[in-house]
């Protein structure tokens, strides 16, 4: 398992280390005043240091066993909810945020283990409209409009 630790730290350090001169060739800015470059060089110089203590901690700490660590892992799960987020950026622009959003939320939260139907269908409503009310009445941010987005802009009598 140490051996997976130190491989997958130099990878992460390689990282950082690339976001670090990425972001040193922006301009940093101060802390005032940050530029174009300074979060992308503060996240590459925090995930240098977080990828450095792991792999220090890997010399620190005792085998536990040597079983590979994707033995036993089930793909399934998360390749279904993954191939679901592309069908939903797929179909966003065409369905609009609206039902889009809410076939997905609907998904993921009978497929997370809520058991009752309404459960699902009060939760993915609820999420749905308070993300709606939020980024669209509140923030004014425009979303692909589907066929639904037209019927309830018209029916609660808002222009944004």
């Amino acid at each position: 398992m140490k051996k997976y630790d130190r491989i997958s730290t130099v990878f992460w350090f390689i990282v950082g280390g690339y976001c670090l001169s990425q972001g040193q060739g922006l301009h940093l800015g101060t802390l005032k005043e940050p530029g174009s470059g300074f979060l992308v060089f503060w996240a590459g110089a925090v995930l240098c240091l977080l990828a450095a203590m792991t792999f220090i901690g890997t010399f620190r700490r005792k085998e536990e066993g040597s079983e590979s660590p994707w033995e036993g892992a089930q793909w399934q799960k998360p390749l279904l909810v993954l191939m679901v987020g592309v069908v939903y950026v797929l179909c966003f622009h065409w369905l609009g945020f609206l039902l889009s959003t809410f076939l997905l939320m609907l998904f993921l939260f009978k497929y997370a283990g809520v058991r009752r139907w309404t459960h699902v269908l009060f939760a993915s409503l609820l999420s749905v409209s308070c993300s709606w009310f939020l980024f669209y009445v509140g923030l004014q941010v425009q979303f692909p409009q589907g066929f639904l987005e037209g019927i309830v802009i018209r029916l609660l009598g808002l222009s944004v």
